[in-house]
Order: C-alpha cells, then structure tokens, then sequence
C-alpha cells in the first residue's frame, strides 16, 4: 500500500503516525520533535519518508529549527490504511 514493504519499521511508522496527528491537527513540528530514535537513525527514516514522497522538511529561516510535514499522499494513504484497519 505505502509502496515499500521495508519501509515500515517501529520508527518510520511512529515518524509517520506523528506526522499524521500533527496534519489533522494544523499543526506544523520541528524535525527533531519528530525523531523519537537516535537523531542519525531518525534522519535516515525521515529521507526514506521523503524519497517516497510521505513527508516533506523544510527550514523557514537559516537559524531555525527544520520544520517537518506529511504530505497530501502520505496524508490520503494514512487515511485510508485506518479506514481498513
């Protein structure tokens, strides 16, 4: 369904599920709020999350923190999961 069988591990899926709830709740959180895990090992799923196109990063000033999102695809399939589930 999310594209990538290996993708969902205990931190991408807890990355993600964070992500969601954030989205439903207009809101908009830092990256490293996002990394539950070891920073390296979070920021390695976070690019996975990214390279498929389920989450975006962003830095809104160059002093700032990176700030993360999920995107509209990651959004409609998360819903879409917890429809089947």
């Amino acid at each position: 369904m999310f594209g990538s069988d290996g993708l969902f591990t205990e931190s991408a899926w807890d990355i993600l599920l964070t992500l969601f709830i954030a989205y439903d709740e207009d809101k908009v959180i830092a990256l490293d709020g996002v990394i539950a895990t070891a920073p390296r090992t979070g920021a390695r799923w976070v690019t996975a999350l990214m390279q498929a196109d389920l989450a975006r990063s962003w830095q809104k000033d160059e002093d700032g923190p990176v700030l993360a999102s999920i995107t509209p695809k990651g959004f409609e399939l998360m819903l879409t999961y917890l429809e089947r589930v």
